[in-house]
């Protein structure tokens, strides 16, 4: 038996649900920290000092990752998926992406210390405490410029 395939065939737009889809992994802490804008700008050592007083968590779609109001109580800096900042009372919302931070002393613009911080997909958090941003800051004066 011989399978004949017509000329105009196109099979580059085939596509089916079973295909298996394109995962990118998760970056570690370390590399996004390297990468980061603000956290770049420490040396290597630095960093390596720095990577194991982050705490990594995961959390589900929708979930609460800080409660109205307790944005200052610790730093979270996105290393996957989506957050959103929300104040349900003045009907304000933004979304933030990897390697953005939010909380204690990040300041995205319009900021308020009555949003509240959901994850808007399943995403990965590293948190930090807000005694090691103050110490680091005192550490490294460059990096106190960007958390206020």
């Amino acid at each position: 038996m011989t399978l004949h395939i017509p000329r105009h065939a196109n099979f580059s737009t085939v596509q089916t649900d079973t295909m298996p889809r394109e995962i990118k992994p998760t970056p570690t802490l370390a590399a996004t920290l390297a990468n980061h804008r603000i956290w770049g700008l420490l040396g290597a050592a630095d960093l390596e000092r720095l990577v194991p007083l982050f705490h990594c968590e995961d959390a589900p779609n929708a979930s609460t990752l800080l409660t109205q109001g307790q944005l200052h109580t610790r730093l979270g800096l996105i290393l996957q998926g989506d957050v959103s900042l929300m104040d349900p009372d003045l009907g304000l919302k933004i979304r933030l992406h990897a390697g953005e931070m939010f909380g204690f002393g990040a300041t995205p613009q319009h900021q308020l210390t009555t949003w509240q911080a959901k994850s808007a997909t399943a995403c990965r958090i590293a948190w930090l405490k807000p005694d090691t941003i103050v110490e680091v800051c005192r550490q490294h004066r460059e990096l106190g410029y960007f958390f206020t």
